[in-house]
């Protein structure tokens, strides 16, 4: 059963220019892109007022998050409305003592995931910056049999080269996973050990086309299991284990600087992977 649980709008100033194939006009800035979520729970109370008997916690807590995309300009000869994406979601209540209002999923898949039915997490944390460039990006994950899935892209139509996509995941901060990606098709996987970061044998391939959020660049990296468990434990690679971690749209490019985050990290104090500036992901079966 399926009851109304948030509605909650939004509205993001695009930075750059971009082509609306409606009208067949390009878009200067100042255009104004409106997000409309209507968020529809899956039996259950909200955790804010408490849980319900009969489900799982994971099963009480997952939402459908339906996105819709409102395109708005004064050069436009019309407004265009678009359903852009119906994705689970959720909002896990922290732990006894956890200072994080709630954790991003990490959802169970099988050998091969659909990646389009997980939840999709936003980068729009960008305390520091003043010039109104903070690119949209975002982050999905799952844990299939064989690895450890993460996607990573961002909406950039003329990304710099020291634009980056970088993730970190932990158990408790002794030992951290990065994944890193650029416009250009680089990218890393490691892993803190006593030399320094490691390499670890992950495979990537590359994201990049257009839909109707405008032109994006990233990466989707699979990290192997047996590799993922000796870093951040096996025990926490599994339905009911939780990690910490964060993910970041980054650059120190002189023209268009900018440092965002999915859960709002600590950029001024230089503390932006601190255990304080992580979130928490716990992992369910979806």
């Amino acid at each position: 059963m399926w009851t109304p649980a948030r509605c909650c709008p939004s509205r993001e100033r695009i930075p750059e220019p971009f082509e609306d194939k409606g009208n067949g006009r390009t878009a200067p800035m100042g255009a104004a892109r409106l997000f409309f979520s209507v968020s529809l729970r899956s039996g259950g109370k909200d955790p804010a007022t408490g849980p319900s008997t009969g489900e799982s916690p994971q099963q009480e807590n997952l939402f459908t998050e339906i996105v819709m995309e409102f395109i708005t300009s004064p050069f436009f000869s019309k407004s265009r409305c678009a359903i852009i994406q119906v994705r689970p979601t959720a909002v896990v209540p922290p732990r006894k003592g956890e200072n994080c209002p709630m954790a991003y999923l990490i959802c169970t898949q099988p050998v091969n995931p659909r990646m389009d039915a997980l939840p999709a997490y936003k980068i729009i944390h960008y305390p520091l910056e003043k010039r109104d460039y903070k690119p949209f990006a975002q982050v999905k994950l799952c844990l299939t049999p064989q690895e450890l899935i993460v996607e990573m892209w961002a909406f950039e139509m003329l990304p710099r080269p020291e634009s980056n996509l970088r993730g970190l995941l932990t158990a408790d901060g002794s030992r951290r996973l990065w994944l890193r990606a650029w416009p250009d098709g680089r990218w890393e996987c490691t892993a803190d050990g006593p030399a320094g970061e490691e390499k670890l044998d992950a495979i990537a391939h590359t994201l990049d086309g257009e839909d109707l959020q405008g032109i994006y660049w990233g990466m989707s990296i699979r990290v192997p299991c047996s590799q993922a468990r000796q870093v951040l434990g096996p025990e926490n690679l599994r339905p009911g284990g939780s990690l910490l971690g964060n993910f970041y749209k980054l650059s120190d490019n002189k023209d268009k600087p900018h440092k965002g985050s999915l859960y709002p990290a600590d950029f001024a104090g230089g503390r932006e992977y601190a255990l304080s500036s992580l979130a928490r992901f716990q992992v369910v079966n979806y």
